[in-house]
């Protein structure tokens, strides 16, 4: 591709995930690396991921550069915590 010069823009996230077609960005955008957003990691944390490495995993946020990690981390913590604050009342 490179060789031709096509252009990759459209096709970067493809490209870089395996050929899965990517999600639509929901929310504030946390990683740039893979466009995942914060309403993406509520909603795979709804979906069971409890552990930063699974929700890195599965969401593909902070698998690239990382710097995003904090922020995933703090989405996770924010989560269970009102999970743990439903479940009290």
């Amino acid at each position: 591709m490179i060789a031709n010069q096509t252009e990759l823009s459209e096709k970067r996230l493809q490209l870089l995930r395996s050929g899965n077609k990517a999600d639509p960005v929901l929310g504030k955008l946390v990683c740039s690396c893979n466009n995942v957003g914060s309403e993406n990691i509520r909603k795979k944390i709804d979906e069971g991921c409890t552990n930063l490495k699974d929700l890195c995993a599965t969401s593909g946020a902070g698998m690239g550069c990382g710097s995003c990690r904090p922020e995933v981390k703090r989405l996770l913590e924010e989560a269970l915590n009102n999970l743990s604050l439903a479940k009290a009342v």
